[in-house]
């Protein structure tokens, strides 16, 4: 075979075989898609139940198969996935004192794809007593000693933490924040210590 019959038969060759490709796949199920679901299932709950630590979030096909019966809607080929993620959604619920939503870790709803980044874990989960720490969004109010403004300076030495972590807190708007809700509405966007000093009342 001459290199001009050969190549035009590697061609015809390759060509064949992605028709064929196309053929196999044209019957083959898209993937599930969040978006055209969720008109019909504006909550998450209504698919994933969020049950016992480790229990699968994925909607059993049972459920899926009460649509997707061949009459209201196609039929799918539905099975939980091989691989789950063996987390705990209770640590992350109410028990923690921070109110969340599916969707503050898993992203807008109505998104395609709802796997959680690691930007999203870190958003909360910093290093645990480091400088941008914030302790109130992961560990609820419990008995502790009242922090008048005057211990903005300085630990009162009641042992609950190391001095150096309190000289070293940076106090930005959203610490400031914490124990001084009732302020949000003050100049928004601006920092605290733009005008007042540490330990003086906000006044």
């Amino acid at each position: 075979m001459t290199a001009p019959v050969r190549r035009r038969a590697e061609i015809l060759a390759f060509g064949l075989a992605l028709a064929a490709a196309g053929a196999v796949g044209a019957g083959a199920q898209e993937p599930f898609s969040h978006e055209t679901h969720d008109p019909l299932f504006p909550l998450c709950e209504g698919c994933h139940e969020v049950g016992p630590a480790g229990a699968t979030l994925y909607p059993p096909p049972e459920l899926c198969g009460r649509c997707h019966d061949g009459d209201q809607a196609p039929t799918v080929a539905w099975s939980t996935p091989a691989v789950e993620t063996a987390y705990e959604h209770p640590v992350h619920g109410p028990e923690t004192g921070v109110e969340l939503s599916c969707t503050d870790c898993h992203g807008a709803a109505g998104g395609v794809r709802l796997a959680v980044s690691s930007d999203a874990c870190a958003s909360c989960h910093v290093e645990h007593h480091g400088e941008s720490a914030r302790c109130r969004l992961c560990h609820s109010p419990s008995p502790r000693p009242d922090h008048e403004a005057a211990a903005h300076a300085g630990c009162a030495g009641a042992g609950c933490h190391a001095a150096e972590q309190v000289e070293d807190v940076r106090f930005d708007r959203e610490l400031c924040l914490l124990c001084h809700p009732d302020r949000a509405e003050h100049r928004p966007g601006r920092t605290c210590g733009r005008c007042h000093a540490v330990g003086q009342p906000a006044g």
